[in-house]
């Protein structure tokens, strides 16, 4: 009452449940309500009671009920569940779309916790939420299936398989009953329960897989495999009765079998009607109407409750059983009688004995083949009318023919007919009714023949014959080889005992450590008899330091490992004397006992020998090792055998590689000239019986392809007794012999060629001072301008030209000194290059750097092997084309693998598109006089070569046959140095004075007279050093000395510069001398200074020229 006076008063109205009496005792539960109203101006409580004793009845059963509901999803087996769609499906659409949804839309909204388990999950909470195609297949075409019949039986299914996967992704199955909540048209929903069958499921598969190869087991059999209902119809059937049986297999389900069989009623004595009766396994045989002998075997089948359900027939057709019964026994007797009989006689007449139980064999024999003789004997003959014919050639008999074909024949009357007609066969003997070969083989081959023939018509030989005959003939072939092998072993054992008791090896026996055997020569090595020595152990005999090693291998001999078959230890004889043995030992099983079976020889002599032997080999080796000649020795095979260390540097092969092989493949010699192989040294040795000298010099060809120059030699090696045992090869290697001779015959014809040059520069100079004087005097009484000058200007350049050839003759004999100066290479490359391609047909193409690093270099030499390149690449393309030159800076590394010193370098590249160089002609191209243009000289690569040789330079060429040729030429730079700019003096300076001139070609003193003339000066001649003398004293004296001589160096017959100075200068030591000479590489002209000269005039020169070292000298203080 208190709780219902607090709400009134902070509420205003209150409501409350309680029990209420009733006047009649009862009670009630009843529903009390109040509120405060306004009544009659009174503030009053109106109350209301309602009678709830019903509703509280009802509501506390239904939360029992719910309690139980609860107990019941929690603990029950089956899984409870509800799916939810995300958003309402329509019922009115298509049945695949509807399905589609369910599987994008589906998801579990509830399920209970034994439902969460059958997935691999322990609580509902931890499924709960799972979309439905996570837990349903959606690809399964069962489980569409399963959502189809739900939709399509409105909704609502019962006992339906659907195929899920757990939480770790196995196959799960499930059966379930379930229906969907429909609210306006539209799934939203379905209530479900589901058991697990995911166990009976596998062994339902497990079943169905059993039943599956049970059928495919059942229909391999070959007996026949009938089930039949209790009266005998015919349920099913393996494949194996519809082939016995010759009816198909539709036909033979539903009949009865006795029906089959063209009966009214089942065989007398069926052993599957006794099973049906008995209800017990029963069987027999039973022979079947127009069939063979059969076995069967009939089992009754009961069901759970024990009535008979039907009988399972397994028939056997036994009658070809029953005949291979017989040849089995035919083929076992075939067998003992191996074992049994003495003799190949003895075996041959049980081998007729056993065959005549087969068939019919009264007229039989027996002819075996040698192939080496290719003859047939006869061993074994019974025959009514032929008698055994020997040992007789192959022919073409019967017997023959079966022999080369290699096959059974059974030969009737028409098919003998037919083999004569052919020519196959030649009838011998008298003439059979039938006749039958079948082959007897051994692996494949055939050694003989089994013959059978009859002479009666009652008996006749079938295709059934030849085949029970083809059974046995293996065996008897086997038998009969068996026998022969018996009969060869008695033979070679007595030869075997004989050869034991007599070889010249001792022979022994082991058992374990027990000698069971040794023969006579292994008592008297070990100082023991026979009896004595398998009394022996074997570490009795073997020497203590060696007795571990033997026994360990003899015990691992016998449990059949892998141990040496021979080796070498000591053994001590009965007297205590030690001697070493060799063994030879193998595994052999002896009366059923692991044996070794071991040969044994006394080697302490020969050990002895081979020691001195080794040692003489050691001193041998030390020899070979010391020496600088390659040695190497063959057989008389020509097979190597062995090679120094100087052998293996020569020829690139190491001794581990060259023994064994041919001597021509590692010692491959070419003539030094032809390069054609000297052939074999070894041949030409064994036929000379002696030491040949192979080649003086020859090309020995290395494994890797390069070559060196060798002088060889070869010489037998003889026995004792004199006999070639092989041949010793001792060769040196002379490539740098011969490179020093090649260098010498090279400096000599450099030499000689040097005295030439001189001499042409000499006069050819003199001529061409001659021609250029003329020229630039000519020049002088023209204009610049005029069509004169420019035609002299031509000849003097052409005049230039033939001093620069004769100055190529020169440097390349080493005689031209090189004058070197800065020089800035791109106007020179374009100069030089334009200059030597005039009037031809090829054209260049320059790529030159902008930046181009000067080279300090003699720069006629320099333009010299431009023009060289240049001319060589006109040649090469006598059609025309393009020649490329290019010049780039190119900076050489430590790193780079070049023939250069690193540093800073200029590379000039010329590259032609010519004919190409044969590339067995690149290596000699630098040579000198080497050329294959019918009018070179063979000097300009030499020129060009020697040239940047002398610059500290290099060049190199690539080249391709028919693509052309590409020539680098590389030149050290210097990056930073730039040339001075100098202008060629055009002008005449003018002088005065008195000019003597000492030369002795009057066309030279002409022409200087006149250049002199033109000068101002006057000149006086003289022809050689006396007169030049006498002349400047006689001027000295009378007081009008001469300014300036002018001396050619050479004066054939008389005194010449040199010497003339020396004088000159005692009579003046201020004379102002200048040397003159057509004879360029004479070291005056370089050193003019240091023999007294103020200056030098190389001829040819230009009036120009003169003027300015005139005008330098008498300026000189």
């Amino acid at each position: 009452m208190d709780e219902v006076i607090r709400q009134l008063e902070k509420e205003g109205s209150f409501r409350v449940l309680a029990k209420n009496r009733k006047k009649t005792g009862e009670i009630v539960d009843v529903d009390v309500s109040g509120t405060f109203i306004e009544y009659l101006g009174e503030k009053a409580i109106i109350v209301v009671v309602k009678d709830v004793t019903e509703q509280m009845k009802i509501k506390e059963d239904l939360e029992l009920n719910y309690q139980r509901y609860e107990t019941l999803f929690n603990t029950t087996n089956i899984g409870i569940w509800y799916f939810e769609a995300k958003q309402p499906i329509p019922i009115d659409l298509p049945t695949d779309e509807q399905i589609k949804l369910i599987f994008d839309y589906g998801y579990l909204k509830h399920c209970n916790d034994t439902m969460a388990k059958m997935y691999g999950y322990e609580k509902a909470e931890e499924i709960i939420g799972k979309p439905l195609k996570e837990l349903l297949i959606p690809d399964d075409p069962a489980n569409i299936e399963y959502l189809k019949n739900f939709i399509e039986s409105g909704y609502k299914t019962y006992d339906a398989e659907s195929h899920e996967i757990d939480a770790s992704g196995n196959d799960k199955y499930f059966i379930n009953s379930f229906f969907g909540v429909i609210k306006e048209g539209k799934l939203i929903g379905a209530w479900g329960i589901q058991i697990d069958i995911t166990e009976q499921r596998k062994l339902r598969n497990a079943l169905e897989s059993t039943s599956k190869q049970m059928s495919a087991i059942l229909n391999s059999m070959s007996e026949a495999v009938i089930y039949h209902e209790p009266n005998m119809k015919i349920i099913w059937a393996n494949k194996a009765t519809s082939e016995y049986l010759d009816i198909p297999y539709e036909e033979i389900i539903g009949k009865y079998c006795y029906k089959l069989m063209g009966l009214d009623k089942v065989c007398p004595g069926c052993p599957v009607v006794k099973a049906v009766e008995t209800g017990e396994p029963c069987e027999g045989v039973v022979m079947k109407p127009g069939l063979l002998d059969w076995y069967i075997r009939a089992y009754p089948i009961f069901d759970t409750d024990g009535n008979l359900k039907g009988v399972v027939e397994v028939a056997e057709n036994i009658t070809e059983k029953e005949q291979m019964r017989r040849i089995n026994e035919a083929i076992y007797k075939i067998s003992e009688a191996t074992h049994t009989t003495e003799s190949l006689d003895e075996l041959f007449k049980e081998i007729h004995s056993i065959i005549s139980t087969l068939m019919p064999a009264e007229n039989f024999y027996i002819a075996l083949y040698n192939p080496k003789k290719k003859t047939i004997s006869f061993p074994y003959f019974v025959d009514k009318y032929d008698e055994n014919p020997g040992e007789i050639p192959l022919g073409k008999t019967l017997t023959a023919y079966v022999i080369r074909t290699n096959k059974a024949l059974l030969a009737p009357p028409e098919v003998t007919e037919e083999l004569v007609k052919k020519g196959e066969i030649e009838l011998v003997g008298a003439p059979s009714i039938d006749w039958l070969g079948v082959p007897l083989k051994i692996n494949g081959e055939t050694i003989g023949v089994l013959v059978f023939q009859n002479y009666t018509e009652g008996v006749r030989f079938t295709e059934e014959h030849k085949r029970i005959i083809q059974f046995v003939s293996d065996q008897i072939a086997m038998a009969i080889q068996r026998k022969k092998a018996e009969e060869a072993l008695k033979e070679s054992e007595e030869l075997f005992r004989t050869l034991v008791e007599k070889t010249l090896v001792g022979v022994y026996l082991l058992q374990g450590d027990t000698f069971i055997y040794a023969n006579p020569l292994v008592c008297e090595m070990t100082e023991y008899d026979l009896s004595e020595i398998r009394n022996v152990a074997v570490k009795d005999i073997v020497h203590p330091d060696d007795y571990e090693v033997v026994a360990s291998r003899a015990a691992a001999r016998l449990r059949g490992e892998e141990v040496p078959a021979s080796y070498e230890f000591r053994i001590v004889t009965k007297s205590g004397k030690v001697k070493w043995v060799r063994i030879l030992a193998s595994r052999i099983i002896l009366n059923g006992v692991p044996t070794i079976l071991g040969t044994v020889e006394d080697i302490t002599e020969r050990r002895r020998i081979r020691q001195e032997l080794e040692s003489e080999r050691e001193k041998l080796a030390v020899t070979l090792r010391s020496i600088g000649d390659g040695v190497i020795t063959t057989d008389t095979e020509g097979r190597i055998q062995m090679m120094n260390k100087v052998a293996e540097r020569l020829t690139g092969w190491s001794e581990e590689e060259a023994i064994g092989r041919d001597i021509m493949e590692v010692l491959n010699i070419l003539d030094e000239q032809t390069e054609e192989p000297l052939g074999n040294p070894v041949k030409r040795t064994l036929e000379t019986h002696g030491a040949i000298h192979v080649a003086e010099s020859a090309i020995l060809v290395r494994k890797d392809g390069s070559r060196k120059i060798i002088s060889d030699s070869a010489a037998p090696i003889h026995r004792s007794d004199s006999t070639i045992l092989g041949v010793v090869m001792v060769f040196r290697d002379i490539t740098k012999e011969r490179m020093y001779e090649k260098e010498i015959l090279h400096a000599d014809k450099l030499r000689s060629l040097e005295l030439m040059a001189g001499g042409i520069a000499h006069d050819f100079n003199n001529i061409l001072m001659g021609i250029m004087g003329y020229i630039s005097l000519a020049k002088s009484y023209t204009q610049e301008g005029d069509k004169l000058y420019k035609l002299l200007t031509e000849a003097e350049a052409a005049t230039e030209q033939a001093r620069d050839l004769t100055n190529q003759l020169l440097t390349f004999a080493r005689s031209m000194p090189s004058v070197k100066e800065i020089i800035e290479l791109p106007q020179l490359i374009k100069q030089v290059t334009e200059f030597s391609l005039r009037g031809s047909n090829v054209k260049p193409v320059f790529n030159i750097s902008d930046d181009l690093w000067t080279i300090e270099a003699d720069r006629a030499q320099i333009g010299q092997v431009i023009r060289n390149l240049i001319i060589n690449a006109d040649h090469a393309m006598p059609q025309g084309g393009v020649v490329e030159v290019s010049a780039e800076n190119v900076e050489i590394k430590v790193e780079d693998k070049t023939k250069l010193d690193p540093g800073p370098y200029v590379k000039i590249t010329i590259r032609d598109y010519g004919i190409g160089i044969p590339p067995e002609h690149i290596p000699r191209i630098f040579e000198p006089f080497f050329t294959t243009k019918h009018k070179g000289s063979g000097l300009g690569l030499a020129v060009c070569y020697s040239i940047i040789k002398n610059h500290n330079g290099h060049i190199e060429v690539e080249s391709e046959l028919g693509k052309g040729t590409t020539f680098y030429v590389y030149l050290p730079a210097i990056p930073t140095k730039r040339p001075e700019k100098k202008r060629e003096e055009q002008r005449i300076l003018y002088g005065e004075g008195k000019i003597l001139v000492m030369e002795d070609e009057e066309t030279v003193r002409d022409v200087l007279g006149l250049m002199l003339d033109s000068m101002g000066y006057s000149a006086e001649f003289a022809v050689d050093g006396e007169e030049a003398i006498r002349k400047y004293k006689e001027a000295m004296e009378a007081g009008e000395p001469f300014e300036v001589v002018i001396m050619d160096l050479t004066i054939p017959g008389g005194m010449g510069g040199k010497e003339a100075i020396k004088k000159i200068l005692e009579i003046d030591p201020y004379a102002k001398v200048i040397a003159s000479s057509g004879y360029s590489n004479d070291p005056i002209m370089s050193n003019y200074k240091d023999y007294g000269f103020k200056g030098v005039l190389i001829k040819p020169y230009k009036v120009q020229n003169l003027a300015k070292v005139l005008r330098d000298v008498l300026l000189e203080e």
